[in-house]
């Protein structure tokens, strides 16, 4: 009995391996069918690719992001579902296209403000500007609601959030270290804290309707503000 055990033992010890492979695999295959099948090059394939995303932005305004699938997308946007998975693996691909349009002019007006970091003496005021203009932003794109819920709830959406907000926490670190002479990997790390306690805060701001109120956005910078203050501040 004793020699069977250890045959046993070592099947087992060669076989983990194999699994966490497997396991690897599996999560390309996952990246990749959340990827664009192909990025429209004309006119009328921008125009085609816009319709989606737009249909998908109502659709998840008006019967939430669980609700919406290929199908109804393909119907609200006026086209046929062939012409949607010439350039959409899936819905996820879908959401996460439409993420990235909504992101993009908020990370790129936010990242010019933060820039002002390095040399405003009223850095109070620089980070108000950056929430203020975020969220005003916010508040004008359709869909934001269902989409963040989306993002919530898979990690695969979120892997995507957290490559959006690079350039921000990159541009703040930099401040940190100019102003504050914190380390690189210090200031990466209250660059990081404070980007994401941001997005929690006007996440609570605009999935709970009995928060999106202006009290709640100057509660948000009050907590921004007394965390940086630790480190800008000082003498």
């Amino acid at each position: 009995m004793p020699p069977l055990k250890k045959k046993q033992t070592i099947r087992a010890a060669k076989e983990k391996p194999a699994k966490k492979k497997q396991s690897s695999a599996v999560k390309k295959d996952r990246e990749d069918t959340a990827a664009l099948r192909r990025a429209p090059m004309r006119a009328r394939g921008h125009a085609t690719f816009d319709a989606v995303l737009d249909a998908t932005a109502e659709l998840i305004e008006k019967i939430g992001h669980e609700a919406v699938n290929t199908n109804n997308i393909a119907e609200a946007a006026g086209i046929n579902i062939a012409s949607v998975y010439q350039y959409f693996s899936n819905k996820q691909a879908i959401l996460i296209a439409l993420f990235e349009r909504q992101t993009a002019p908020r990370v790129e007006a936010a990242n010019d403000i933060l820039k002002a970091l390095k040399t405003n003496a009223d850095w109070r005021q620089v980070i108000s500007d950056a929430i203020d203009r975020t969220v005003k932003l916010r508040r004008g794109q359709k869909g934001s609601v269902g989409l963040r819920l989306a993002l919530r709830s898979s990690p695969e959406l979120l892997v995507h959030e957290h490559q959006a907000d690079a350039p921000l926490i990159k541009a703040m670190a930099e401040a940190l270290v100019a102003r504050a002479g914190l380390s690189a990997k210090k200031a990466k790390l209250v660059a990081r804290l404070s980007v994401e306690m941001t997005t929690h805060y006007l996440d609570m701001w605009l999935i709970e309707k009995s928060m999106r109120t202006s009290a709640m956005i100057d509660e948000l910078k009050v907590a921004v503000f007394a965390y940086l203050a630790l480190y800008l501040d000082k003498d």
